[in-house]
């Protein structure tokens, strides 16, 4: 379990602006691979949002803590563990997709499990639902990006 912190410091992305993407990493020096990077999602960037929205940043496993007056939220939270295992885990977790009407969608049945994976997965879901229950063609038209080719305009 690691810690999540959503604040508003520009610093822990560095001072060139320019540089900033949507997913970020930075990993002390000499440090490599003892310590977990620390990742830096810009969710401005990310959506596309106007220059007049402030910055937010939402940081994992901080190389240095965000300054504490900058900070909106910090909470516990825990990611899906991609392994060699996790192939013949989403395998035996599809195959049950629909039994007793019960339907599982979420980052950890694609890989990478990152937000455009658990939207795709329930979309996936949806989808299978729908068809069982007789309703084909019910579903709006969805194209669920590629993980990156959403963010890589901007």
């Amino acid at each position: 379990m690691g810690r999540g912190r959503v604040h508003r410091d520009a610093g822990l992305l560095g001072e060139d602006r320019d540089r900033w993407g949507a997913f970020n990493y930075a990993v002390p020096n000499g440090s490599w691979p003892r310590k977990r990077p620390t990742v830096t999602f810009y969710p401005n960037r990310l959506a596309g949002l106007d220059s007049a929205v402030p910055d937010t940043f939402v940081t994992v496993n901080p190389v240095r803590e965000p300054r504490p007056d900058l900070v909106v939220s910090d909470r516990a939270i825990l990611h899906p563990i991609l392994d060699a295992g996790t192939g013949d885990r989403i395998r035996r977790l599809e195959a049950l997709q629909g039994t007793r009407r019960l339907w599982f969608a979420g980052a950890y049945l694609r890989s990478p499990a990152v937000h455009e994976s658990a939207l795709s997965s329930g979309v996936d879901a949806a989808r299978a639902l729908l068809r069982r229950e007789g309703a084909v063609g019910v579903a709006p038209a969805f194209r669920a990006f590629p993980y990156g080719e959403a963010a890589a305009g901007g």
